[in-house]
């Protein structure tokens, strides 16, 4: 069973010389269980900085770390640099750690407090992979809450799931199941992913539960909450937000889940729901589509202070978020006040001082400024009488 579209990355530190033994073989068994693997051999080529990929790109973007833990690992300074940094990530609540243990070999101290997965045959480890697996995704054995009836509804659900059947929410179970499976962080993700999607195309959804989603720790249930908020907007959904709660939708870290809720305060500010002001929230978004959406949306928001709100984006380098700033501006010049010329103007110079702008926009940006002073010197002798 594949793991849905956006697998949970899971680093492997191990010792070289445990690689063709043990590491590639299980590696690639994790890769066909869905499970994004990440082994140095595999990511880093010649010229990659060791720290920048093993610890910026490695570590840092992983959901769990296994540590493989033989005669050969246990004492090398590489796999302890990699355990020190690990446990520091763990201490913040952000990283699994998972000790595989392959070898009669003595336990690090940093790891004695940990429960480990012995693996004696490395031929056949059916059972050990598995209870791997249920690790990486936080899944727990025991039986869900409730009584006998509402157990077998729950595991008709999980069948129904797993095989990408139908949902018959009328006899077999109920919505109140669905929404139970949703909110078990215990579920597999893509458990949880199916059982909203097929949640969410209901003629009836409990907007509280709605609201619990949008902060849910996976940012695959975030973001499809949002992404379908905005291409099938309803209004008993779209009324759970006010100002404090779109603007912390549109801190969320993750890029994919921030591009789709800069999308969905897009639709609240177009709909009144929230002031169009919040958007320029978003320009220090490190991420280029997020930015832009927001430049878009202000533009389209027609607002009477939306060159205002366009000059909060006056670093912003992109050429396509520099290309709609320019264009708003020539189009709409000739009806600014004295006051907004000056200001289009100021715009126009800082988007040619941003950081990283490419020389064809800064080119674009100084010809337009050139073209509009020509405008305003022109307007000006005719208001002259010249």
């Amino acid at each position: 069973m594949t793991m849905g579209s956006h697998p949970e990355r899971v680093f492997i530190s191990y010792a070289r010389k445990d690689k063709d033994r043990f590491v590639l073989e299980f590696a690639r068994r994790l890769r066909a269980h869905g499970v994004d693997a990440w082994i140095d051999i595999w990511e880093m080529l010649p010229g990659d900085s060791l720290v920048d990929k093993v610890f910026e790109e490695g570590i840092k973007n992983a959901r769990a770390m296994i540590i493989v833990l033989s005669q050969n690992s246990v004492d090398r300074p590489w796999v302890r640099e990699e355990l020190n940094t690990a446990f520091l990530r763990r201490l913040s609540g952000k990283l699994r750690i998972i000790p595989v243990v392959i070898d009669d070999c003595e336990i690090p101290e940093a790891l004695r407090s940990t429960l480990w997965e012995k693996i004696g045959d490395l031929t056949e480890y059916d059972e050990e992979f598995q209870r791997i697996m249920d690790s990486i995704y936080s899944r727990r054995k025991a039986p869900p809450l409730g009584g006998p009836a509402e157990q077998v509804r729950r595991q008709k659900l999980r069948d129904d799931l797993e095989a990408d059947r139908e949902l018959d929410l009328s006899s077999s179970y109920t919505q109140r199941d669905l929404e139970t499976l949703i909110q078990d962080k215990y579920e597999p993700p893509l458990f949880r992913l199916q059982a909203l999607t097929h949640y969410l195309s209901l003629d009836e959804v409990s907007s509280s539960l709605i609201d619990k989603l949008l902060l849910d720790p996976d940012k695959d249930i975030r973001r499809i909450v949002f992404q379908t908020l905005h291409s099938q907007p309803r209004n008993e959904l779209l009324e759970i937000f006010d100002v404090p709660k779109a603007m912390r939708i549109l801190k969320d870290p993750d890029q994919e889940v921030a591009i789709a809720s800069a999308r969905l305060v897009c639709d609240l500010s177009e709909s009144g729901r929230v002031p169009v002001d919040i958007l320029t929230d978003l320009n220090r978004h490190r991420y280029w589509l997020v930015r832009r959406n927001a430049i878009d949306c202000i533009i389209k928001s027609n607002a009477p202070n939306t060159l205002e709100l366009l000059n909060e984006f006056r670093t912003t380098s992109y050429h396509v978020s520099q290309q709609l700033i320019r264009d708003y501006i020539e189009y709409r010049f000739r009806s600014f006040n004295t006051e907004e010329r000056a200001l289009a103007l100021d715009i126009l110079r800082g988007l040619s001082l941003a950081k990283h702008v490419s020389k064809k926009s800064k080119s674009k940006n100084e010809e337009l400024i050139k073209i509009l002073q020509a405008k305003c010197e022109s307007q000006s002798q005719v208001n002259n009488g010249h």
